[in-house]
């Protein structure tokens, strides 16, 4: 005959009922996300802990009767969540200590079922305390048990690689837009830049360069993420260490003002807060289509030959007015429906608008706004002329920023419409304008005249500087119209 004898011990390993006095915390290892289920058979037991009172006390008043853990800080903040807990566990508690014994113990965070520690020194031991305050949670199966987890937050990513001005990205300019992809998550502020015409704040930072192939550029972003809120683009010439700033934009920007085969720099940032997700964006650099090569015609009774360049197409200039060649080797273009005023490469045909002053426009301040045309593009009849004349100075340029004026006159309001119909009248003005070299801007407006009597029909609006004698002194000489004697209403 064959006897069986068997000993069936409850479960409560060391590993479960673990007092720091035995020196056998459970090593936790940290992750960024854990779960704690909600019911199930827990991992660990408070049954058989005790109290040590030799403990620095803890978070709330009363017996703790815990068990002990250790980790290894992965980061400088840790947390540590408890539960699933068994129907003795009443009163839990869950503590995080610095220190390697008792007597150096510092509390760095507690919670009931859950303590976040800052502050911490990844790669140094801290040691955990899990209890039941009050009373002794000792008990037969899953009364006593927890389950725990140790969790980090999620590393940041690291800078972009064009985080600083020397890992700028090359973008190639081209005719259309041809994005990349960037982003500007983790970017830092660059420190030590030049004051330019950047907004108030901090500046988290990435950067592009590239070579000008053409005096004029535009560069464009788009598609950022929801957390890229507060963008600004901003172009410089020079070199890393030795920037200087150009001009400014939101989300585009446009210089004329580039020398070709040149290296610039754009700096994409967000103002005023560090984007730690969703901060993607697109961007490209763009010039204008050199014009067509010249074409070769021949006309008139003698059959001349000369090169016809086309610089401008049909349809793109609102009835070009005034033509002026400028002393600075540029065409100065006024537009009589559009109420702007273009500087235009005469060689490539590429253009900036230098001055706007239509209805509604913001490019001058408040109260200089008033100076805008008082009538809007749909004005019927329109006046003839709208913004015509201009006459650039003759010391324009000339180095000492004491000369640098451009005079514009145009129809500046409409007035009546007189009875019988004896006319439509209009009132035109002459205003001085500055060039500002640096940002390719007129401003500054100087009223010179505004009282010209102005018409539907023949305002004229000519001008000119030069002197009565040769060598004399220069005027602005003004050709007013005689508005076709106001008959007729044509």
């Amino acid at each position: 005959m064959v006897s069986f004898f068997s000993l069936f011990l409850p479960k409560q390993s060391f590993s479960q009922t673990n007092d720091y006095n035995d020196s056998n915390p459970v090593s936790l290892n940290s992750s960024t996300s854990c779960t704690i289920p909600a019911n199930g058979n827990p991992a660990y037991s408070l049954n058989g802990s005790t109290e040590n009172a030799a403990v620095p006390a803890g978070c709330s008043i009363g017996i703790h009767y815990d068990v002990w853990f250790s980790f290894v800080a992965a980061s400088t903040s840790e947390t540590v969540t408890i539960g699933n807990f068994g129907d003795k566990v009443t009163n839990p508690e869950v503590q995080i200590f610095s220190g390697t014994a008792y007597a150096n113990f510092v509390s760095k965070a507690c919670g009931s079922t859950s303590a976040t520690a800052s502050s911490l020194t990844a790669g140094t031991t801290y040691y955990v305390r899990v209890s039941n305050v009050g009373s002794n949670p000792s008990g037969n199966g899953q009364s006593s048990k927890f389950d725990i987890c140790l969790t980090h937050p999620t590393p940041p990513a690291p800078p972009p690689a064009n985080d600083d001005c020397s890992g700028a990205t090359t973008l190639t300019s081209a005719t259309s837009c041809s994005n990349i992809s960037g982003t500007i998550v983790s970017a830092t502020a660059s420190t030590g830049l030049p004051v330019g015409c950047e907004a108030v704040g901090t500046h988290y930072d990435v950067w592009y360069k590239f070579v000008a192939a053409s005096n004029t550029h535009t560069v464009d972003v788009s598609g950022q993420g929801t957390s890229f809120t507060n963008p600004e683009i901003q172009l410089y010439s020079g070199t890393c260490g030795s920037l200087t700033s150009l001009t400014c934009g939101a989300t585009s920007l446009t210089s004329s003002l580039l020398t070709i085969g040149n290296t610039y720099y754009v700096r994409v940032s967000n103002i005023a807060s560090s984007i730690t997700s969703n901060g993607g964006f697109n961007i490209c650099v763009t010039h204008p289509a050199p014009p067509a090569p010249p074409v070769v015609v021949a006309a008139g009774r003698m059959n001349e030959v000369y090169k016809q360049t086309i610089l401008s197409g049909s349809g793109i200039l609102q009835y070009p007015w005034e033509i002026t060649y400028g002393p600075d080797d540029k065409l100065w273009i006024t537009e009589s429906r559009g109420y702007k005023v273009y500087r235009m490469d005469p060689s490539t045909g590429s253009k900036t608008t230098v001055l706007d002053v239509s209805q509604g426009s913001t490019w001058l301040p408040s109260p200089s706004d008033s100076l805008n045309v008082q009538f809007s593009s749909g004005q019927n009849p329109w006046p003839q002329g709208g913004l015509a004349g201009l006459a650039i100075h003759p010391q324009f340029l000339d180095g000492t920023g004491l000369h640098d004026y451009v005079y514009i006159s145009y129809v500046h309001r409409y007035l009546y419409t007189a009875a019988s119909s004896a006319g439509i009248f209009f009132r035109n003005k002459i205003v001085r304008f500055t060039y500002n070299s640096g940002t390719g801007r007129l401003g500054m407006p100087a009223v010179v005249c505004d009282t010209i009597p102005g018409g539907q029909d023949h305002n004229s609006q000519r001008m000119i500087i030069a002197p009565v004698t040769p060598g004399g002194t220069n005027y602005l000489f003004y050709a007013a119209g005689d508005m076709g004697s106001g008959q007729f209403a044509n």
